[in-house]
């Protein structure tokens, strides 16, 4: 940004352009003051493509908390570990609440299988970032998604009650 000071002696020797704005001390003094900004530097295509990078950014921001405020949540259905696999596909992707006892679990708590009478399920924490305490043999309801990957089926945990305490 450049500010130049001018004086000048004869009201009507001075011209701006287009890009400039000045501001006179009072006409009739002995040389008027004329102050130049010029506007083209300060309104560089940086700072404007910035601003619309904000503006857009903020308007995405906004429609897309709309659309999530706006969804319904879809109830999990309450399944069994036989249901899941027999019939893996027709609950893959969905949310589902299943119950069994905790028969193996990482040592940090980001997974365990669960099993019923009727066969066991690998139940995945870690991408929902939480775990588990410690529970080998315990009672636990998992609600989370079906995923089926490389033909095996495992459960994305989104919520795990154990002991009467719901995770996270």
């Amino acid at each position: 940004m450049r500010i130049h000071l001018l004086t000048q002696n004869e009201s009507d020797s001075y011209q701006s352009d287009k890009r400039t704005l000045q501001f006179d001390r009072k006409p009739g003094s002995h040389g008027n003051i004329v102050y130049s900004l010029n506007l083209g530097e300060i309104m560089n295509s940086k700072v404007i493509i910035a601003g619309i990078i904000i503006v857009i950014t903020i308007c995405i921001t906004g429609c897309l908390a709309d659309q999530s405020e706006n969804q319904t949540p879809v109830a999990p259905e309450k399944v069994t570990i036989s249901d899941l696999l027999n019939s893996a596909d027709k609950f893959a992707d969905k949310p589902v609440m299943v119950e069994g006892k905790i028969s193996s679990q990482c040592g940090s708590g980001c997974w365990f299988i669960m099993s019923d009478d009727n066969g066991d399920l690998y139940v995945n924490l870690k991408p929902n970032n939480f775990v588990i305490p410690p529970a080998m043999g315990k009672k636990v309801t998992v609600i989370g998604n079906v995923i089926i990957k490389d033909n095996d089926l495992a459960l994305v945990g989104s919520s795990v009650n154990l002991d009467g305490k719901t995770y996270p």
